[in-house]
């Protein structure tokens, strides 16, 4: 059987609706949530609630019980209006587990390096770069164009070469990597000795 992992919040239990909840369960709620996180996120993301006597088998949580507990989660312990779990069309989802599964989508798009579409913009010569267009404006404002087109050209030769360190950033979101105080800045100005004044 294989193994499969998601990220677990560290800040769980300051949420104000987990704590809303232990209020009336305690930690024995606390393992309930996350049981039941477990089973939506292994039905990627939206749990049928015609099964919810299987949920209840996998998770040995009393199927009376099971029913009830996620319905105070939906009801009951909310914060804007928004509760812990949310049911639509009888299929059970969270936000949190969404949140998951779309980052494993996006690292499941960076291995196969692809990036996501959506957000790119095409720039000639460019493969690897990923960065919107508002982001390439203000690298065109701060820099200037052909000195931001520099820095685009030297990360992108960079990930294209795609070494252990690079392959991690493939289908990412480059912006970060273009900071006055940067490796790719620095080495533009290195290799053009150019001085910006940022």
């Amino acid at each position: 059987m294989s193994k499969e992992y998601f990220s677990h919040d560290i800040g769980t239990l300051n949420n104000s609706k987990i704590i809303k909840m232990m209020d009336d369960y305690g930690f024995m709620g606390f393992g309930y949530y996350w049981a039941i996180v477990e089973e939506i996120y292994r039905a990627d993301g939206e749990f049928d609630m015609a099964d919810i006597s299987v949920m209840s088998k996998n998770t040995g949580i009393d199927e009376n019980e099971l029913t009830t507990f996620i319905n105070k989660c939906i009801d009951d312990y909310t914060e804007k209006g928004k509760g812990l779990f949310v049911i639509e069309n009888n299929l059970l989802s969270s936000l949190s587990v969404k949140k998951r599964l779309d980052l494993r989508k996006k690292r499941s798009e960076a291995r196969a390096g692809k990036s996501p579409v959506e957000e790119r913009i095409d720039l000639e010569g460019i493969e690897f770069v990923n960065l919107t267009e508002e982001q390439y404006n203000k690298l065109c404002d701060k820099y200037g164009k052909d000195n931001a087109d520099r820095c685009i050209s030297i990360l992108d030769n960079w990930l294209a070469r795609k070494g252990q360190t690079a392959k991690q950033y493939i289908g990412n979101n480059h912006y970060a990597f273009f900071r006055s105080d940067g490796w790719v800045v620095g080495k533009m100005k290195e290799t053009n000795k150019v001085n910006w004044g940022v």
